[in-house]
Parts: structure tokens; sequence; C-alpha cells
């Protein structure tokens, strides 16, 4: 029996023996034919390892399903896990964006300021747990040998009016290696307005025909029950994409998986997360296909400074001041052991800011403190226990157990934050848009040591409002943080620039779009 395949241009043969020989150029001819046979003929044919009679001669074609890298490879150890110290910011009023605030390429250009779009998303991980309440995400590449055309898809669809179930079909049918040629009539004709022709014939030629249950049952048996029902998922896909009498309610629930209640996560819901195109942003996912985005692109902080370079008033975002009143008639002391730092006692605090309830009211509140502020670069966190440094810190000036404990502790937090720095600085770098090398850790503590101080110094100050404060005050770190990378303001917003990776790994991967409701 001979088969001529005119897609691979390859040349086979059945022999007498029941062995299937080929010539041409690429293995995945031996999967195409395979399911060209008919019944009978598969009944007198053994797949490899298995049965009684004669090997099915194919080459590569365990390797294609089971060693060959999935279309999207994007892990949690690939994501960047974004900026803790923001945790529980909380900007107010953003500006709600629509697709009617896009330009062309479907990006919203934004100025500083914060702004929310209630996102049209995609699932890009299948046979995994929807998303479930509580749960946090990182940001991660696009990784894999199909990334960029997945991408790809999802920016196009952003344009069109295709209906989105429609596109996540075609995305989920891409995922599980699904050849375009065989797709139903419905899908080829999404296929054909997002895809261009040579992504179409490099899927072709990395994808899999739908195989029968019996076949991949065969082909499976050796691999580990845990990874068993991935494949038979995977498969079924395939077939459900190529018929046109599966529905799009059978392919999600294949697809997403209820999840259990309390799914430990590893990042907290609300993790904000920076973009070096200069802006913060989170995500709060309610279901795969809508996401909750918020954005922020920080003001720029109004700071003054004394004589001695303290910082005296601060303003971010605008009319929430903090002010502080510096105790000059005690001593300024460097931090023992660390002369890169030194502690500045304070006497007073005045805060002032609209009362989030009724903006056109202002809310003032003024207070004798005792407190202090550091200033200055601390030396990098060591890795050993620092447990002998708090009982050295108390000789040099015979400080109480109290004033210890309060400089141990901030000493710890000043570390964290240049760790921090470090940190950031890096990430901008890899992404390769520090453009003039002037930013400076001074830059960026120098507002963090600040608001450290007035929290502690008022902590307990019976201020309802203060928590609100301090959150809004946060803008002026997250600008400091985001200048590390040296922007321009006419700031780029594109939620499809990564993947939304999830704090727990048997959760799914979530892609944004360019698309609002």
């Amino acid at each position: 029996m001979i088969l001529w395949s005119q897609l691979w241009g390859s040349l086979l043969v059945l022999d007498s023996g029941g062995v299937l020989h080929y010539t041409g150029i690429m293995k995945p001819v031996a999967l195409a034919v395979v399911t060209v046979l008919s019944a009978s003929t598969m009944a007198q044919l053994r797949l490899p390892g298995g049965g009684d009679l004669p090997d099915i001669n194919l080459p590569g074609l365990e390797d294609l399903l089971f060693k060959k890298e999935k279309p999207l490879t994007t892990r949690l150890e690939d994501a960047w896990q974004g900026v803790p110290h923001l945790d529980g910011w909380a900007p107010f009023q953003p500006t709600v964006l629509t697709n009617g605030n896009r330009n062309a390429e479907g990006i919203w250009n934004v100025q500083p300021g914060a702004y929310s779009i209630e996102l049209k998303s995609f699932c890009l991980r299948g046979y995994t747990y929807g998303p479930s309440p509580g749960m946090g995400y990182a940001i991660g590449p696009w990784k894999g040998p199909h990334a960029e055309i997945l991408q790809n898809v999802i920016r196009r669809w952003s344009l069109t009016d295709i209906p989105q179930q429609q596109a996540q079909a075609l995305l989920w049918s891409l995922l599980a290696r699904t050849k375009p040629s065989k797709l139903n009539r419905e899908l080829k004709v999404v296929a054909g307005v997002l895809l261009k022709p040579e992504e179409i014939a490099t899927l072709e030629g990395f994808s899999l025909d739908g195989l029968s249950n019996r076949v991949v049952g065969q082909l499976t048996r050796n691999v580990s029950r845990e990874l068993r029902p991935l494949y038979e998922a995977e498969n079924k896909i395939r077939r459900m994409a190529t018929q046109a009498n599966h529905s799009y309610r059978d392919m999600q629930r294949l697809m997403v998986l209820e999840a259990p209640a309390n799914l430990p996560t590893t990042l907290p819901r609300g993790r904000w997360l920076w973009d070096p195109k200069g802006y913060f942003f989170r995500v709060r996912i309610g279901g795969y296909s809508r996401t909750f985005f918020e954005a922020v692109v920080p003001r720029k902080p109004l700071i003054n400074r004394d004589s001695l370079g303290r910082i005296t008033r601060l303003e971010c975002p605008p009319g929430v001041v903090s002010e502080v009143v510096y105790d000059d008639a005690e001593p300024a002391k460097p931090f023992p052991q660390d002369p890169g730092l030194t502690v500045y006692p304070i006497k007073g605090v005045k805060l002032s800011m609209p009362d989030p309830e009724n903006p056109t009211v202002n809310l003032t509140f003024e207070k004798e403190v005792s407190g202090f502020i550091f200033k200055g670069i601390p030396k990098p966190k060591p890795k050993s226990d620092r447990q002998a440094l708090v009982l050295r810190v108390l000789s040099p000036y015979g400080a109480s157990p109290l004033v210890f404990q309060n400089w141990g502790r901030r000493y710890e937090q000043a570390q964290d934050a240049y760790d921090r720095y470090n940190t950031y600085r890096d990430y901008a770098d890899r992404a390769g848009r520090i453009q003039d090398g002037t930013a400076s850790p001074d830059a960026f503590l120098d507002p963090s040591h600040y608001r450290e101080g007035l929290w502690e110094a008022l902590t307990g100050g019976g201020l309802g409002w203060l928590a609100d404060h301090y959150s809004r005050q946060a803008e002026a770190v997250a600008y400091a943080t985001q200048q590390i990378d040296q922007l321009g303001r006419d700031t780029p917003v594109d939620p499809s620039g990564g993947i939304f990776t999830p704090g727990n790994r048997g959760s799914q991967l979530i892609g944004g779009s360019r698309a609002s409701f």
C-alpha cells in the first residue's frame, strides 16, 4: 500500500508485514498518516513497545507527543513577583479607560495618574484551576516556541469584532497543538483572520492530528499516572477543534477545572507589579475571560528639604501632605555599626489630605511626637544572623532597650529597602531602559525612610485616617522606584505585554488583551 502526503511531500509505504516506511524531510508526516488509516488497518498495527504484532516504524512519534516543548512554557519561576513594599497601596479616584481611549494599535497612552480597565482576557494554560478568590499574580514573559504567535493572536483579536469565545477556542486549539489545516470550518475562519500565512505554516509543522482513544492509551501507558490525563485532555481538544459537533462549553469543561476552596498561593491578591515602560499595575481576576486591571503612572512628589538635605515636607498625590519638625536640640547620631546612616530625631508632625468621603473638605492633624528618621544608604544586608549587632548597639549611647529595639528594627527595614532598590535597578537594567545612569539609592531611599519614620511616630496616635494617608503617600515611593528607569511622561499601558502568572502552579495562566468590556 502506497500513500502520498501532499502536505509534507513524503512517500509512505505500508508493506505486507504491517510496517509503515516513509521518505521525507519532516518526521510529523508519520503521525499525519496514522490518523488517516482505516480502523481495520490500525488493528493490524502496533505502537512502539506494545502488543504482539509488528511495530509501526514511526521514528519521532513519541518525541512529538512527549518530548517537544509545549507551545507556551511560562512558569511561576520565570515570572517577576512584584513590589512587596507597595502591598496595601490603594490609589483613589481612578480614571476608567475604555476602548475609545486606545490608539490605533490598541494601546492606552496616559499621563501620570491612576487608571482602571475592565479587561477582556484569555486562559493560556488548560486542564488547570480557574481563578479563585485570594489568588495573587506575578508577571511572566511570553516564553515558548510559539509564545509570540499566541501573543499576536490576542493583540490582533483586540482590534476585531470576532466573539471572544471564538478566539479563546482557537487559542486552546493551538495550545493543544492542533493542525490549522484540520480545524473545523468556524475556527479556520477565525484563524485566517488572526494568523499570518507564515505563522500557519510554522504551526502546521509543529502540530499533531487527533488520535483515537486507543492509540493515546497505548502511547501513554508508560507515562506517569499524574501526567496521563493531561495528554488525554490535549488530544480531546485536538479532536474537538477539528469536528463541528462540539460546543465551546465542551472545551471549557475540559480546560477549566473548578478550584478547591482556600487554594494556596505564594502571592497576595492585588500584588503591585512594575512595567519598565513606566507604570505600576495589578490584576484581580474573577474569571479567566474578565480581568480587573489597575494601572498607576506615579505623579512626581513635591519635596521640600532643609539645609542638611532632610525632607521636611512631602506632597504626593496632590493635596496629601506630610510635614515634620526635626528636634535639633538633640544631636543627630550616626547609626552604630553603619556610618552610612544618620539618625535624626523628630518632635512634631503635621498631616493633611482631602476627606476620602468628601473631597471638598480638608482633613488636618498636628501632633508633638517622639521619633526619628533615617537618612542615608545602609550597608547591604548580610546573610548571617545579625543578633550580635543587637547587643553591640546598646553600648555607644547607653540607649534603652526600647530605643534599641526601634533602631534595630528600622535598620533591618532600611536594609530591606536598599535590597529592593538593587532588585528594581537590576530589573530595569535587564529591560535595557536605564538611559543616563543618574538613578541613585539616595533618591529612592529618602522617601522610604521619611515615610517609615512618620508611620512609626504616629502609630497608635488615634488618627482614623492615618493608614489611608500613609497608603496614598506610597505613591512617592512608587515614583522613586519608577525613576530608576528614567522614563518620559507619555506612558504606554499595554496589558498584553506579559502573562499574568498565578501564585499557584496548578492554576491558569491568564493573557490580558488590549480590549475592554
